[in-house]
């Protein structure tokens, strides 16, 4: 961002086409930035304020069905389609906020590096009641079986080029985790059987 600054400063008479091209690159890298930033916030709120984020009642089939909505566009332009099949409304404690960050950064990692058709976010409630478990999976590509157990580190990147080229800040699953620990759940990475990846997050209902 500051070297395409600087190179219009220094140019004023650059043309037009070439101008927009910096301008275009500056902007993404701002909007890159800004994410970062914002994941940054985040884990730093996870880490060290945790006694501190705010706890409600929640609905999980409200922030998944918005969630859904939210990314249908951005997977469509990528040819896949978003499957909501989470119903559980019965009130949870938790944080809406961190809970939005989980449904969000998993849509978004499926639209942005699976490759793959579709992307489901499903539901299973144990018998007792006491425990929801919500999986987000896709059809696509999945990853060298290699990379699950260092999937949910922050900063680490599958594939570094084309996770810069989607705008990733590589702390997108390290939020998923934390914010899934904090309420008291854990999350697993898997390939699927057909193909794709899938997210196993297991909530308890009763704390």
């Amino acid at each position: 961002m500051q070297l395409c600054l600087e190179t219009l400063l220094a140019r004023p008479d650059m043309a037009p086409l070439q101008r927009e091209e910096l301008l275009r690159r500056s902007t993404r890298a701002c909007q890159r930035l800004g994410r970062l930033l914002a994941d940054v916030s985040t884990i730093t709120r996870l880490d060290d304020g945790r006694s501190c984020i705010a706890a409600e009642e929640i609905s999980i089939a409200a922030i998944a069905a918005e969630a859904a909505e939210e990314y249908t566009a951005q997977a469509a332009a990528r040819g896949m389609t978003v499957i909501n099949r989470v119903t559980f409304s019965d009130p949870v404690r938790g944080n809406r906020s961190l809970m939005e960050s989980v449904f969000g950064n998993l849509l978004a990692n499926a639209i942005a590096y699976s490759g793959g058709t579709v992307v489901e976010i499903s539901q299973k409630v144990d018998d007792g009641g006491d425990t929801l478990t919500i999986t987000v999976g896709d059809d696509g590509c999945g990853v060298d079986p290699q990379h699950l157990p260092r999937l949910f580190e922050r900063f680490y990147r599958v594939d570094k080029g084309r996770s810069r080229q989607a705008g990733g800040t590589g702390l997108g699953l390290a939020i998923v985790k934390n914010a899934i620990a904090w309420h008291g759940g854990t999350v697993e990475a898997s390939l699927r059987p057909r193909g794709g990846m899938q997210f196993t997050i297991t909530l308890p209902l009763r704390r």
